[in-house]
């Protein structure tokens, strides 16, 4: 278990990146604006992809859902008008490397 809340943080964005495919700057640009509830009660991501200026509509599963709800008062973000609080590329990739070491992958 990772107990440090920036390493924390950066492995649930990690891991929000998983579970909904989308790219680190579309992660960065979510807002509350971007989630959608559908006919079926459901939550999705409607977006336009930064990198290719296309439309993505993405169903919000279970674990992207709860990391969400983990960040939906979290100030950083909040006072940003984002959903996560995403820190720059840079420093991500940078705490990723040590999570990596944490957990013995090399």
């Amino acid at each position: 278990m990772i107990r440090m809340e920036r390493l924390e943080r950066v492995r649930d964005i990690f891991v929000f990146v998983c579970y909904t495919g989308l790219a680190y700057v579309d992660v960065e640009q979510l807002t509350q604006d971007n989630i959608v509830i559908v006919i079926d009660g459901k939550k999705w991501i409607y977006t336009m992809r930064e990198k290719t200026d296309g439309k993505s509509n993405i169903p919000l599963l279970p674990k992207a859902l709860a990391i969400l709800e983990k960040y939906r008062d979290y100030q950083r973000a909040k006072k940003n008008g984002k959903l996560l609080p995403v820190i720059t590329n840079i420093k991500t990739n940078e705490y990723l490397k040590e999570i990596a070491d944490i957990c013995g992958i090399k």
